[in-house]
């Protein structure tokens, strides 16, 4: 809006000045000068497609993902959180540190503050071990609604990339394991491993050998999120890790 009225501003003074203007209206009868213009128009024009109508189009005909890139100015860790939401991302990803959970906090790490407060799920990464990644996916199991969730996208991840996908079930937490329901998310994701484990979720989750843990979320905030199973093991991992958080309007 503010370059239309500048234009119009700029266009009303150069047609009815008297005298001296901004622009020499004697350049409107130069023919190398108004094909200079046009040409200059073409090529915006068709920079202008390239760089935003073009993913956009690329996603919508043919599923291509969009990524967007730029500079965001500020405290590194709200910042973080803010800038998924403005932008409506569906999965945010960011470098690790190393940092603990607790040391996160402390310190303002990025990635503890995404984790924690994101509205988006969010990718943990983490070195891999080769090019080919992922070549294993372990995703956390409980019979929950957040953990079928999980499944889900490990296993659209996997077929994507042909990965091999297992299922871990952390039988030691405190909160019972609903098995039926665990049996029948394998069996709608197409089937695949399943492994029990006897110690808390924290621990069994955060050492998997695998190159990506996939983790559903309850989306807790505050004080509550402090026992946080995702969180937890986000931090202790030595994998790559995706917590899934359920898509928001």
């Amino acid at each position: 809006i503010g370059g239309l009225i500048a234009f119009a501003l700029f266009a009303a003074h150069t047609f009815t000045a008297v005298g001296t203007s901004f622009f020499d209206r004697r350049l409107l009868k130069d023919a190398n000068f108004i094909t200079g213009l046009l040409f200059a128009f073409i090529v915006g024009l068709v920079l202008y497609a390239t760089m935003a109508l073009l993913p956009t189009l690329l996603q919508g005909l043919l599923g291509y993902p969009v990524v967007y890139t730029g500079i965001v100015t500020g405290p590194p860790a709200p910042l973080s959180v803010v800038e998924p939401k403005v932008r409506n991302a569906t999965v945010v990803a960011i470098g690790s540190h190393g940092h603990r959970r607790m040391s996160g906090i402390l310190l303002g790490s990025v990635a503890t503050a995404l984790i924690h407060s994101a509205p988006c799920s969010v990718l943990l990464c983490r070195p891999v071990r080769s090019d080919a990644f992922p070549r294993s996916i372990t995703v956390g199991l409980d019979g929950s609604a957040q953990s079928r969730l999980a499944a889900g996208h490990a296993a659209a991840i996997a077929a994507r990339t042909g990965a091999e996908l297992r299922g871990l079930v952390a039988m030691g937490g405190s909160s019972p394991v609903d098995y039926t329901e665990v049996r029948s998310i394998v069996t709608d994701n197409g089937g695949f491993a399943l492994t029990d484990d006897d110690r808390d979720p924290v621990d069994a989750f955060s050492s998997v050998e695998a190159d990506l843990l996939v983790l559903g979320s309850r989306g807790l905030r505050g004080v509550r999120a402090l026992g946080s199973v995702s969180e937890r093991a986000a931090h202790r991992a030595a994998c790559s890790v995706l917590v899934i958080r359920p898509a928001t309007a």
